[in-house]
């Protein structure tokens, strides 16, 4: 992978991991258009780690409620630190048991095709546009054990086929249940910690594999690239929440699935 390539890659990375436009969609629309050989683990596991940082950066307040909370648990204290770590917990649950099952079984290749990203880019982005229609009411306070378990957690499940996207699905399904934009976006990117960081350590190992010194530079130069762009774009993000942002996105996802399944069905483009 040549250096502009590594750059582009880890710059939609950037993008797409926080917009909800899925990022897995847009990768694979990337290497289609410059006929790129699938980076592999290595370089996937650099982007996501760019990512993870943005979030623990970005978000380092809520971390912190959250290490504290998690002291309080074990100290035999519900605070509302306390809580949170539980509904936090609660909510990451379901995706990374079925993430570990996944990568030791079929493996996410199985839902990498661009007719399935199509459809779930189409289907999912007018869910998103529909979704941001309903009046604010809730804040994450609000959120149940039991709901964030079989109602976040498990709509999380479904970002495993590429083109759904899981900030996107885990942002609709809170404005689906009239959660203030702040608080279910935010909520959202929380849970998105403890899955990316899953999703790191599982591949890890990879980083074992370098050997030479253009190899270590170019991974690290992704995770920076990675982590820059994605700081610019959550932080544009949260404070865009005042405006139709989420519909426009929505109504951006499905424009793009229609294109993509006019290509694959009437137009010969890929």
């Amino acid at each position: 992978m040549s250096l502009t390539q590594a750059f582009w890659y880890a710059a939609i990375q950037g993008v797409s991991e926080f917009l909800p436009i899925s990022s897995s969609a847009h990768l694979a629309l990337f290497q289609k258009l410059v006929t790129l050989t699938p980076p592999g683990a290595l370089f996937e596991t650099a982007v996501h780690l760019g990512s993870l940082l943005v979030l623990l950066t970005y978000f380092w307040a809520d971390v912190l409620k959250l290490i504290k909370g998690f002291f309080h648990i074990l100290r035999g204290r519900l605070t509302q630190e306390g809580r949170l770590f539980l509904t936090l917990l609660m909510a990451t649950l379901p995706a990374l048991c079925v993430g570990l099952l996944i990568e030791k079984t079929i493996g996410r290749q199985l839902f990498n095709n661009l007719e399935v990203i199509g459809w779930t880019t189409l289907i999912f982005g007018a869910l998103l546009w529909a979704a941001d229609l309903r009046p604010q009411r809730f804040i994450v306070r609000n959120i149940t054990l039991r709901q964030a378990f079989w109602g976040w957690g498990v709509m999380q499940c479904l970002a495993f086929v590429h083109g759904v996207s899981r900030s996107g699905i885990t942002i609709t399904f809170g404005r689906f249940m009239r959660y203030k934009r702040t608080d279910a976006i935010r909520f959202a990117f929380l849970m998105a910690i403890p899955t990316l960081k899953g999703a790191t350590v599982l591949k890890a190992r990879a980083f074992l594999g370098l050997q030479t010194v253009e190899e270590v530079s170019l991974i690290f130069f992704a995770v920076l690239v990675s982590f820059v762009i994605g700081f610019c774009v959550i932080h544009l993000l949260m404070r865009s929440l005042n405006t139709a942002l989420l519909r426009f996105l929505g109504l951006y996802r499905v424009l793009l699935g229609a294109l993509i399944l006019g290509g694959l069905y009437f137009w010969n483009w890929f």
